[in-house]
């Protein structure tokens, strides 16, 4: 209290497996802040926190194997944990020689924020310091014999820092802004040890990765200004540099970084025509730089003969328009169409050894519309519901793709809620969650050739959800509550990831403690 505010924030837990060995344990997460306000207007904040957990990869659990273990649900073998390590049976699940139960990744990961805010004139200046760092640490199990461990793995996954420094300030009711920030992205080295050649084709050697793999300086400069009492303009103009540094392929070969700048132009106009009423029109020209991990596996997966030499970045026009309606009895609506036109499209497929294949589109459209509101009701109830209809449009896919939109994302989305709340603190809500049917592309490579493509298709589905909590103690400012819930409480089978179906109903628990 007074000049010094704190926070602190503590989970632990662990969950069972329902698709075969995708157990978590050691689920762990702290976070820790201090804020300083000093007598001169200047707060200093400083921020910790801590998450680790124990992952079981999912194993491959398919009827017609020798290992098909019958009391867990069919799918595919984990596709997001493991090393690219080729089996001596060329990687075939029958012969057992894949990973098996038991298999598991120990992951961690630290972010340090330091912040500086200092209050001056009509606003305020800050500057921030953050950094993430994330390790894993992999231990493999065979097939047909999960106590027999074939292989293990660490590697320094994230080590990334950055800095960021903004102004803002609003004279005459005209909101002016300024900033500029660095981002600097990289990961450290991987080790092999305990490599089993009975089991494995090659012995996998460890590699140093870049520190600064990837590094973005940016700016901007805007101004909100309000004008003919209803109308308000907002323009805005932004400027970064990206630059990936060279990395290593699969095949041992160097392959270039990419450099690119984007100058984005920014606008959008907003008008209150009364107190209950707000609508906007939106165009901005947008560039999204490729990230470390679409990075990274443009040149560590598999690469088309037809793709360009480097991953760009995406580009091209983003346009909005919006209205929020406050109705009476505290009821509201709201309403948004937007149309995107994106260029250099980074897209990321799954389904081929070493894992996936990243690459650019030339082309994709986005349109859709959204529409959400709120209505309260008596008794302490809110009723909310929201919906979305997307469409997309794609061409000049480089894999040969025939692609005419994506059809890994869903046209239709939909969530329909009612929630109580007490004066007390207790709460309870129900909610249901819709999603329309989609269709997973999954490339099939041979001696890196393309030798075609399937489209999983995944139904659509409806799943109902029930959670609430009540207060049981208080003292010296802390309230105690216990909750409790279901997740999917009709027992829906459904995938949100083709190869893995999602658990029936889950209930969940447990106590927490507020201050």
């Amino acid at each position: 209290m007074g000049p010094v505010q704190y926070v602190l924030g503590f989970s632990f837990g662990d969950s069972d497996q329902y698709l075969r060995n995708n157990w978590v344990k050691d689920r762990l997460h702290f976070n820790t802040g201090l804020t300083y306000t000093t007598p001169f207007d200047l707060s200093i904040s400083g921020e910790v926190r801590y998450i680790t957990q124990k992952t079981g990869w999912i194993v491959a659990n398919l009827p017609g194997s020798p290992f098909f273990n019958p009391d867990y649900p069919a799918s595919l073998p984990d596709g997001l944990y493991g090393p690219p390590i080729q089996y001596r049976d060329g990687s075939l699940p029958t012969r057992g020689f894949f990973f098996g139960d038991n298999s598991y990744s120990r992951t961690q990961r630290w972010e340090w924020d330091l912040e500086a805010k200092q209050n001056f004139w009509e606003g305020y200046a800050v500057f921030r310091l953050f950094y993430f760092q994330a390790t894993r640490n992999d231990t493999i199990y065979a097939l047909n014999n999960p106590s027999h461990i074939i292989g293990k793995r660490d590697s320094w996954d994230e080590d990334t820092w950055g800095w960021n420094f903004k102004i803002r300030q609003t004279p005459n009711n005209i909101r002016l802004g300024f900033g500029l920030e660095g981002v600097y992205a990289g990961y450290g080295q991987t080790a092999y040890t305990d490599l089993d050649p009975a089991y494995l084709r090659t012995m996998l050697a460890g590699s140093s990765g870049p520190r600064n793999a990837l590094k973005t300086h940016g700016g901007f400069i805007d101004a909100a200004i309000p004008f003919w009492k209803y109308f308000e303009l907002y323009l805005g103009l932004r400027y970064d540099y990206y630059n990936a540094a060279p990395s290593i392929d699969n095949f041992g070969l160097l392959q270039p970084g990419a450099r690119a700048d984007a100058l984005g132009p920014r606008c959008t106009l907003t008008i209150k025509p009364t107190e209950t009423t707000e609508a906007y029109l939106s165009t901005n020209y947008v560039t999204r730089f490729p990230t470390l991990p679409e990075s990274y596996w443009f040149t560590a997966g598999y690469q088309s003969p037809l793709r360009k030499a480097f991953l760009s970045p995406e580009f091209g026009m983003q346009y909005e328009a919006g209205i929020t309606q406050k109705l009476p009895w505290e009821a509201q609506l709201r309403l948004r169409a937007y149309y995107y036109d994106i260029n250099n499209y980074i897209r990321t497929v799954f389904g081929f050894a070493p894992s996936r294949v990243v690459y650019n589109i030339n082309l994709v459209q986005f349109r859709g519309v959204e529409v959400e509101g709120t209505l309260p009701l008596p008794y302490n109830l809110t009723a909310w519901a929201n919906y979305s209809y997307q469409q997309t449009a794609a061409g000049g896919d480089p894999l040969g793709l025939t692609v005419n939109r994506l059809t890994e994302l869903p046209e239709h989305k939909a969530n329909l809620g009612l929630r109580y709340r007490a004066d007390n603190g207790a709460e309870a809500k129900i909610y249901l969650r819709l999603v329309s049917q989609r269709s997973q592309p999954q490339v099939n490579v041979a001696r890196n050739v393309i030798t075609g493509v399937n489209y999983s298709f995944m139904k659509e589905f409806i799943t109902t959800t029930m959670e609430g909590r009540y207060p049981v103690a208080n003292w010296r400012g802390f309230t105690g509550y216990l909750y409790a819930g279901v997740d999917n409480l009709f027992g829906v089978k459904y995938m949100e990831s083709y190869g893995y179906p999602m658990p029936t109903q889950t209930f969940f628990g447990g106590i927490q403690l507020r201050y």
